[in-house]
């Protein structure tokens, strides 16, 4: 009887098991298309897509693309700052596969667009626990709401200045050295904030051999923890970065 007791257990557990629902994605990538903010105004910062073949014509499709290393949802490589820094094909893949947290400041940033994220926000946001060693930390600032309006998402002054929100260089330090995170991701432009002149969140994490996500979109479908990432970055030879399909996988 006990035999039998413990083979339904068993055959229970295992049904129970197979019926879990799968995870669910969210993608956090921008479509990839031509005309979208870029950092530098530059018209040499285009998506180009030059069709060789066509079903019609040819029986099969192909074509020709080419596109800034830093272009749309992307991913910098510590040598986008670093001299002889890792490049985007030297990045560890076991690292482009981790767990998440997402900072809302979006309450923040509506105030103030040149709001930089600090340590004091970041230590009141882990009331709720703390950042797990070899995550990445998400700065969720609501900014991706104006991508597809390149005017407002630079947010440029009549001096060029932009203004948008982004990681203080503290922060980026205590987020380094203190937590030892793996990354840092941002809904804008760059993770340094808009009015930056230094750069300094940039060369405080990329000197540390992390590396950065931005211009992610769907941060607000993110819970604030339990998520993994998944970074799928081109291993471009010696290159300094790379648009990435950047997905999150959530347990339901």
């Amino acid at each position: 009887m006990l035999c039998l007791f413990l083979a339904i257990a068993y055959g229970h557990a295992v049904l129970a098991k197979s019926q879990a629902k799968p995870p669910r994605v969210i993608d956090l990538t921008h479509r990839l298309e031509d005309n979208i903010a870029t950092y530098f105004v530059d018209p040499n910062q285009h998506l180009k897509n030059t069709i060789l073949t066509t079903v019609e014509k040819n029986g099969f499709a192909t074509g020709i693309i080419s596109f800034p290393e830093h272009f749309g949802t992307h991913i910098d490589a510590p040598c986008h700052i670093v001299d002889k820094g890792a490049t985007i094909d030297q990045l560890d893949p076991a690292k482009l596969v981790l767990p998440a947290v997402v900072i809302d400041v979006c309450q923040e940033s509506a105030g103030n667009p040149d709001y930089h994220l600090n340590k004091a926000k970041i230590v009141k946001w882990e009331r709720q626990g703390k950042i797990p060693e070899g995550s990445a930390v998400l700065l969720y600032s609501g900014w991706s709401k104006v991508y597809k309006e390149p005017r407002q998402y630079r947010n440029a002054d009549k001096n060029g200045t932009m203004h948008f929100p982004g990681f203080s260089a503290d922060a980026v330090r205590f987020l380094t050295e203190e937590r030892k995170v793996a990354a840092l991701g941002t809904d804008t432009l760059s993770i340094d904030p808009g009015c930056s002149k230094d750069f300094g969140a940039h060369h405080a994490g990329l000197t540390r051999g992390i590396f950065f996500m931005e211009n992610l979109d769907n941060l607000h479908k993110m819970p604030a923890r339990g998520a993994t990432l998944f970074c799928g970055a081109l291993p471009i030879k010696g290159g300094s970065g790379s648009p990435a399909r950047i997905l999150a996988l959530v347990k339901q």
